[in-house]
């Protein structure tokens, strides 16, 4: 946009007087940002469209750069191929970058994971003769936390899943059945009204700042480096489950109010049974280093509304306690 045009003009004043005292600096870009965001939500949306078959790329529209940003790690086997399909888009708005991966600790994989468990994982309940499978999970393993006032860390998932108005199930386990190692941890503090449990293994800081972005057997690990408690109408954010996998919608309303919970509402529906739980997101470009922004919570019974997760302030303020970040 020109900068001298009257509207850009008209901006800078209503700015300026707004920010007395403050040294203000306009910078002047090609593109508004919000052709460049429009661009991301169908990209990113559309992506099994335009790079078919390929998988782990992350990215959105980043104000530095100017651009929308596709992201894949240095080491992936698919770099390559992205970069073709990157650039057969032709479109000067769309920039291609490779990122290094952050350490794994070891972990292997979101059905395959071992401790210090990262977020996202494949949880199923310690119930007799209820061995999970990939497609018939029980929950996601939700955020980490680190409480306030003895900086224990501790696991997460939804209220719901720890207790079904039926029957209790405090003990989770991560990948594969009741195996040597695999403890998820039993819940130590509950809140229903933010449909959350904080689960825990005494002794062991057994949760780490990590979370899996992806497919059900996603490998890709990314670090948890902050936190969103706003959001705007239409607003981009993608839910990374077990059954579901990676998926982006779009918000329709900031408070929602349904079955006694108060959540952050889609348009679209992307998630699946065995979803609940599991975190909501964003990356960062560039780094593609995840920004959290809700615990799922499920889906909407009203039609024209889709998936709903719970505010992480919400849950921070009633179990005392704040997402566990990477240092």
């Amino acid at each position: 946009m020109d900068g001298s045009a009257p509207v850009v003009e008209q901006v800078k004043s209503s700015v300026m007087a707004a920010a007395k005292g403050l040294t203000v600096e306009f910078q002047s870009v090609k593109y508004p940002r919000g052709e460049l965001e429009e661009l991301a939500n169908r990209l990113f949306s559309t992506k099994d469209q335009w790079a078919p078959g390929l998988s782990g790329a992350s990215g959105g529209w980043d104000p530095e750069a100017n651009r929308v940003l596709v992201s894949v790690r240095n080491n992936s086997a698919q770099l390559g191929a992205w970069a073709d399909r990157v650039k057969a888009l032709n479109d000067s708005r769309v920039v291609f970058r490779s990122h290094a991966p952050k350490p794994s600790s070891g972990l292997q994989g979101r059905m395959d994971d071992f401790r210090p468990w990262a977020v996202g994982n494949w949880l199923s309940w310690s119930g007799v003769g209820h061995p999970p499978t990939p497609d018939n999970n029980d929950c996601t393993g939700g955020w980490a936390w680190r409480k306030w006032t003895t900086n224990v860390y501790l696991g997460s998932t939804a209220y719901h899943c720890v207790w079904d108005g039926v029957s209790a199930h405090l003990t989770w386990y991560a990948g594969e059945w009741q195996l040597a190692g695999k403890l998820y941890g039993t819940a130590v503090r509950t809140h229903k009204g933010t449909d959350s449990a904080l689960l825990g293994i005494e002794g062991c800081q057994c949760y780490a700042p990590l979370v899996w972005v992806g497919d059900s057997w996603t490998e890709d690990l990314r670090v948890v480096a902050g936190l969103k408690t706003s959001w705007y109408i239409g607003q981009p954010v993608a839910l990374s489950a077990v059954n579901s996998g990676l998926h982006v919608a779009h918000v329709k309303s900031t408070n929602w109010d349904e079955d006694g919970y108060s959540s952050v509402a889609m348009y679209e529906e992307v998630s699946l049974g065995g979803d609940s739980g599991g975190p909501w997101l964003t990356t960062m470009p560039g780094s593609g280093d995840v920004v959290a922004h809700g615990q799922h919570l499920g889906v909407s019974d009203d039609p024209t509304t889709g998936s709903l997760f719970i505010r992480l302030n919400d849950i921070s303020e009633k179990h005392q306690a704040s997402v566990l970040l990477y240092p």
